[in-house]
């Protein structure tokens, strides 16, 4: 993968980091503001707009030294440098920075609606003091369309916090909203302080993948509660993280197909057509037989096989992801989302991309027919889509096409040539041992024999072991590493 993927990726994420910036008060000098204004501002009536984006470029000038080195002489030159990729947004003059516009359009297309019964909408004033406002509300029994007319009909707010079990819940109005700007910036600027101080102790600045990786989980951590937009009409219901993340996954699609069909200019960049992205979503099947498969022995670890086996359906998930994003040449910023054993990502939609997808489709399938026996299963489906599907009030009916196709999967899970007897099922059990007390279907290996997670010298299958192990450690370490490694010369899958 190219340095430009992780630069665009990157970008995206950053590109309205000055709306954190801003609201948490972080100083501009006056000559800093004169010398840099005309640059990133667009300008209208005589007034300079979109403060934000002179306020993302200080960002990323101020701690260039916290981000991971991406540019070079050539993207200098050429003005694609990461400063200039995340802040021209509002002013873009290349290809690739019009890239980033259009990737922030789309994203707003798909993600913002108005209030439709307020003239004025919320004052520039007050773009401080505007809370989140959760989608749960939205969706409550009896509630219509017409009734998101106003603000003041949301009766519940988050409050301007790091990501915590609490901050889960919404509070009421009253509770969330400042009073005063004061008030508000108070809240901004503690937020952002500690943030920095997170951000100055994100290691694997010369791995530009691994850094974005741990940068998204940094960004979601701190923005997951602060509104993308705050003024006007706009209904504050869509966070700065998830604009940013789908803004992010929209870019390097677009720049991946632009590249690929060598239509890197500004009038390809900004056309509607044609279908330039692939919706992508991963299903996994058979996730509740897997979790409460059962055998003899299955009480005497109940909950910690529960716990593990519900975190291997998760964390196969998110490798499968991973997979398929390494084999397309995307970052993990192109996953939207990953929840309940299901997946979706935005790729390019190019012939690169369809067979790839069939590849890694295949691979894992064939992996967990020989380790699960079919039990478990996982499906990619896709849908074709072009810039106009994601414009305001077109984006459901283009996710309803994609669960449709999901549907569908259902019904073709396995290639023919996948399916039937496994080979050698009988010759992979050892001679005083039986089938698995835990799941009952694969042979109990002799070398999870006396083993400390199982007990009176009980014998498992090697993955209800690491289940087990798993749930055990899921309550009792505080991280975990997901790592490649090659398997020992014994053949073990036991790891401590």
């Amino acid at each position: 993968m190219s340095d430009t993927v992780y630069s665009i990726a990157l970008a995206g994420l950053l590109h309205d980091v000055g709306k954190f910036a801003e609201r948490a008060g972080m100083d501009i000098t006056p000559q800093y503001r004169d010398d840099n204004e005309h640059l990133y501002q667009p300008h209208y009536e005589g007034r300079s707009s979109h403060k934000h984006a002179l306020y993302s470029a200080a960002f990323i000038e101020r701690f260039s030294d916290l981000l991971p080195n991406l540019d070079d002489k050539a993207t200098a030159k050429d003005g694609n440098s990461l400063i200039n990729l995340a802040a021209m947004h509002h002013k873009p003059e290349t290809p690739l920075q019009w890239i980033i516009t259009q990737a922030d359009r789309l994203s707003s297309g798909l993600d913002r609606q108005v209030f439709e019964g307020d003239e004025s909408g919320t004052a520039y004033r007050d773009f401080r003091k505007t809370r989140l406002i959760p989608l749960a509300e939205e969706m409550q029994f009896g509630r219509k369309s017409g009734d998101t007319d106003t603000l003041e009909s949301y009766g519940h707010r988050y409050r301007i916090r790091e990501m915590s079990p609490e901050q889960v819940f919404p509070v009421s109005r009253s509770a969330a909203e400042p009073t005063d700007n004061d008030g508000a910036l108070i809240e901004y600027k503690a937020l952002f302080t500690v943030f920095l101080s997170h951000l100055s102790q994100l290691a694997h600045r010369d791995c530009p993948p691994l850094w974005i990786e741990h940068f998204t989980s940094l960004w979601e951590r701190f923005t997951a509660s602060i509104p993308a937009a705050t003024v006007g009409k706009v209904i504050p219901d869509v966070s700065l993280y998830d604009h940013s993340r789908a803004t992010a996954a929209l870019a390097t699609a677009l720049y991946c197909y632009h590249n690929a069909t060598d239509t890197l200019n500004e009038t390809a960049v900004k056309a509607p057509s044609p279908e330039k992205f692939l919706l992508i979503t991963g299903d996994f099947y058979g996730i509740q037989n897997f979790i409460f498969s059962s055998g003899g022995s299955t009480n005497k670890a109940a909950a910690k096989l529960l716990r593990g086996r519900s975190f291997a359906v998760s964390i196969l998930s998110e490798l499968a992801a991973d997979r398929l994003c390494r084999r397309l040449g995307l970052p993990a910023s192109s996953v939207l989302l990953d929840a309940a054993g299901k997946f979706t990502l935005i790729a390019p939609n190019i012939p690169e991309t369809v067979e790839g997808l069939l590849a890694v489709e295949a691979e894992l399938n064939s992996w967990l027919i020989q380790n699960y026996y079919g039990e478990v299963s996982i499906g990619f489906s896709s849908v074709a889509a072009s810039p106009a599907d994601f414009e305001k009030g077109r984006f459901p009916e283009l996710w309803e096409r994609l669960g449709k196709a999901a549907d569908l999967k259902k019904y073709r899970k396995f290639d023919l040539a996948q399916s039937g007897v496994i080979n050698n099922y009988l010759d992979t059990f050892d001679n005083t041992l039986s089938l698995c007390p835990f799941c009952g279907k694969r042979p109990a290996d002799p070398k999870t024999r006396g083993d400390q997670y199982l007990g009176d010298n009980e014998a498992a299958c090697l993955i209800c072991r690491d289940h087990i192990h798993l749930g055990s450690k899921l309550v009792k370490s505080r991280t975990l590493a997901v790592i490649t490694a090659s398997v020992e010369s014994t053949g073990s899958n036991l790891h401590s």
